[in-house]
C-alpha cells in the first residue's frame, strides 16, 4: 500500500503502469526536450475500458478543459497535479491512437512552443495526414 506521503504524480504514474491500458507518451518527454519541471503527458484511444478506468481513478484524475490541447482527434483530457512537485500528469483520450502516433511523428517538425500549446498546429498536421 502506498503511504499518504506519496505525491499524486508518482501515484498516477504507478497506476498508469499497472492498469493494463496502453498509454502512449507524448509531450516534451517523448519529444526529448523535457526539463526537470516538465509534466507527464500520455494518450490512448477513447474506449469504454479507458473511460471506466478513469472513472475508477476519479480520486486522482479530473476532467479538464484545456483548449490548447484540444485538436480534432482529442475527445477529452484528464489530469492530476502534485503540490509537492508542482508537476502534472495529463491523460488525453483520442478518437484514434494510430492516427495520433502517426501525427506525433510529423509534429517533430514543429517548434516546442507550437507543439506545446497549439491545437491549430496539430490540426494542420492531422489535415495533412488525412489528406484534406
Amino acid at each position: 500500500m502506498i503511504g499518504h506521503t506519496t505525491d499524486k504524480v508518482t501515484l498516477a504514474l504507478i497506476r498508469l503502469a499497472e492498469c493494463g491500458i496502453t498509454w502512449f507518451p507524448c509531450g516534451s518527454r517523448w519529444f526529448g526536450d523535457a526539463t526537470n519541471e516538465s509534466d507527464f503527458d500520455f494518450f490512448t484511444t477513447d474506449t469504454d475500458e479507458s473511460r471506466r478506468w478513469l472513472a475508477n481513478n476519479g480520486d486522482l484524475f479530473k476532467f479538464r478543459s484545456l483548449p490548447a490541447y484540444h485538436d480534432i482527434n482529442t475527445t477529452a483530457i484528464f489530469s492530476t497535479s502534485s503540490r509537492l512537485t508542482d508537476k502534472q500528469v495529463h491523460l488525453i483520450l483520442v478518437h484514434s491512437s494510430t492516427d495520433r502516433v502517426a501525427v506525433r511523428e510529423k509534429a517533430k517538425s514543429l517548434s516546442k512552443e507550437e507543439r506545446k500549446k497549439s491545437a491549430a498546429a496539430w490540426n494542420r498536421l492531422y489535415k495533412e495526414y488525412y489528406g484534406k
